[in-house]
């Protein structure tokens, strides 16, 4: 029993550190979880994740309200929350534009590896000009809040969404399979701008590709991207992205 015990606290401890880096989800995480230990891990991280949101939530949706701004920056709807923030539609005041404006959440000034992450994204953003990324405009911190200001992509439709409606098509429509192609392609065109660049994106899934009206794909989220000639988020055996869509290279650290 006493092993058993000892596996379950040192797996609730990798999950607090994995949670700090805002890298995986829970139900991602407990996938990595001996089975024997699995429920009791999920019962600390459920017990967790309400404690941090009970004593978290009112300050943090206090900031981040419709309405507030963050110096050139006006929040008029959120469109979605993470671990470690959330995305808003703003609008920049001085140039009257919409944009994505991410924000993190304050508590995590704190955190050098989310503080590091957030500031990679940014760089590596800065980094690319191609219709297949989403463009970084911004970044900056004001009363104590990080944020990006990035491309806004109308109605935040992602390729994950757009998989999920076909899995519900009894049949594909004719041309599918053409149009899959070409949007890959243009996937490909983009992640080889990118690597020209001297950024590696390293969490390529279907969540992190917006579709425009056109169906135009746009990469986003480079959080976790490798990045030329800057090693702090790089070292070997570092285990970044997502499990399910990893290459063999980084499922091998």
């Amino acid at each position: 029993m006493k092993g058993k015990q000892a596996e379950v606290e040192r797996w609730f401890k990798a999950w607090l550190k994995v949670r700090q880096q805002g890298v995986v989800q829970a139900d991602e995480f407990l996938l990595q979880v001996p089975a024997r230990s699995r429920a009791e891990v999920r019962r600390l991280i459920h017990d967790h994740q309400e404690l941090d949101e009970a004593f978290r939530q009112e300050g943090s949706r206090l900031a981040f309200q419709t309405g507030s701004v963050f110096g050139d920056y006006r929040l008029i709807r959120e469109l979605g929350r993470g671990g470690t923030g959330s995305v808003w539609e703003a609008e920049q005041i001085s140039l009257k534009r919409s944009v994505a404006l991410k924000l993190l959440k304050p508590q995590f000034r704190f955190s050098p590896t989310t503080l590091q992450r957030f500031q990679r994204e940014a760089e590596a953003g800065g980094r690319l000009q191609h219709v297949g990324i989403v463009q970084t405009y911004g970044v900056g911190e004001t009363d104590d809040v990080h944020w990006i200001a990035q491309e806004l992509v109308p109605g935040g439709f992602t390729l994950a969404d757009s998989l999920a409606e076909m899995r519900q098509q009894q049949a594909p429509p004719d041309g599918y399979y053409r149009e899959v192609a070409e949007l890959f392609a243009r996937i490909a065109d983009a992640l080889s701008h990118a690597h020209a660049n001297g950024v590696v994106h390293r969490d390529l899934k279907p969540g992190n590709i917006l579709l425009t009206e056109e169906e135009q794909p746009k990469v986003a989220d480079f959080g976790l991207a490798h990045v030329q000639d800057d090693l702090v988020l790089s070292r070997t055996g570092d285990f970044l992205g997502t499990p399910f869509y990893m290459s063999p290279e980084q499922a091998a650290a």
